[in-house]
């Protein structure tokens, strides 16, 4: 009965000092930096005292409510960029990449969608305007079309310029001749608009991935902040021996 009546009136003394403004630590007592004053034991044995103290400690140890973990979000800002700030409740930040992966991801179909087409036009275009011949061919030979008007001026100047580029044989599967030199131009075109809408989808991925190590570094900054404000409202009950019998102190931190 005893025990309950002091366990009591610490719960109500520790509902009084939460109202407690600029000081680290309040005590229920006049002392300045603690929440002390559940009782002052001199009539409680030592044991008696350690047993209150065991019953005021129990409900609070682990309950470190409004912490968040800070491995998760960093894990789930990595797999999705956004998710772990809805994870740790900033909604709007989470919007925000949201957005941005969605319009990355938007980016990065789109143009490589544009560079297979045109790649396709190209290469068609190649068939009607120089009788290529597209079944086997490597990226090599399409970019030979671009610069040489047919076969043998690449064989004679091509490899001239660089031994590495490979020998096309007299045979119909490598030839080409382009009718006019404005076809040859309009191919070179459309070649160029195919490689850029690559490098720009190649581009728009590297960002996606950059945009994954901010938003985890922006989430892993949120929690830490995050357990920071939870740490400080944190409570210790602890029991302290005295001569009379003890003495039981709770604390609460600001």
């Amino acid at each position: 009965m005893r025990s309950a009546l002091i366990l009591f009136l610490g719960i109500l003394a520790f509902s009084a000092s939460v109202g407690a403004k600029g000081a680290d630590q309040a005590f229920f007592s006049s002392e300045p930096l603690l929440l002390r004053g559940l009782a002052e034991y001199k009539s409680l044995s030592f044991a008696e005292s350690h047993q209150v103290a065991e019953q005021m400690q129990a409900p609070l140890e682990g309950a470190e409510k409004g912490r968040v973990s800070t491995l998760k979000a960093v894990g789930l800002s990595v797999l999705l960029p956004g998710s772990g700030h809805w994870y740790l409740g900033s909604r709007n930040r989470a919007k925000l990449f949201f957005g941005i992966e969605a319009t990355g991801w938007t980016s990065f179909a789109g143009f490589l969608w544009y560079s297979n087409l045109r790649e396709k036009d190209y290469q068609n275009y190649a068939v009607v305007h120089a009788g290529a011949d597209p079944a086997g061919k490597e990226e090599q030979f399409w970019r030979s079309l671009t610069f040489y008007e047919n076969r043998d001026e690449y064989n004679k100047i091509g490899r001239v310029t660089n031994l590495a580029n490979p020998f096309y044989p007299e045979t119909p599967f490598y030839n080409w001749q382009w009718d006019l030199p404005e076809s040859m131009q309009a191919y070179r075109e459309m070649r160029n608009s195919s490689k850029t809408a690559h490098r720009r989808a190649i581009f728009t991925l590297a960002l996606l991935g950059v945009e994954r190590l901010v938003a985890a570094a922006d989430a892993y900054r949120l929690a830490k902040r995050i357990n920071s404000k939870a740490s400080s409202g944190e409570l210790e009950v602890y029991f302290e021996p005295s001569a009379s019998g003890g003495r039981l102190v709770l604390a609460r931190s600001f």
